[in-house]
């Protein structure tokens, strides 16, 4: 399936026991183009080879940099936004940093735009969001936040893994 463009991505609080957050409060807009990626790396095989053999006698497996990752950089930078995204106090249209920074975890849902009558759908159930901004204040570029959301491994009840991510073909409606 082709994918290209992002229709909309949302996020809201974790549902309970592992599940998909059911109220996705927070709307991103104005997603800079080309900016939205899911990351899903390969990991690493390393050959293990000797002098007497023109073949690796085994394979091993790396794992420590296969980090799922969503990132995307929004033009809206409001007090409510900033507040969501990097942490700190909202009071009368008054973002007020905090001296702590907070990462704070949430359920994301990203969906594409439609291509021959289909769009993905991909959510992710736990995601540590961490936020920052370029700062840009000059007449050539808008200031924007720059946000990645890293995909944990979610438990049930029972303590047990659940699935980090899942990507759905859903038909036009």
């Amino acid at each position: 399936m082709l994918i290209q463009g992002v229709k909309s991505i949302k996020m809201g609080a974790c549902g309970a026991d592992g599940a998909m957050g059911a109220v996705l409060d927070t709307v991103f807009e104005n997603i800079v183009e080309g900016s939205c990626k899911v990351e899903i790396p390969k990991v690493t095989v390393n050959p293990i080879t000797t002098d007497d053999k023109d073949v690796p006698i085994a394979y091993l497996v790396d794992t420590t940099n296969t980090v799922v990752k969503i990132s995307f950089s929004t033009y809206n930078c409001s007090p409510e936004l900033k507040a969501k995204v990097l942490g700190g106090t909202l009071a009368l249209n008054k973002w007020s940093m905090s001296v702590k920074r907070s990462y704070g975890l949430q359920s994301v849902e990203i969906v594409s735009r439609d291509i021959d009558g289909y769009h993905d759908v991909t959510t992710a159930p736990k995601v540590m969001v961490v936020a920052g901004s370029p700062g840009n204040r000059n007449k050539k570029n808008a200031d924007q936040l720059d946000i990645d959301m890293y995909v944990m491994v979610p438990k049930d009840a029972a303590n047990a893994d659940l699935y980090p991510l899942h990507s759905e073909r859903v038909a036009e409606s």
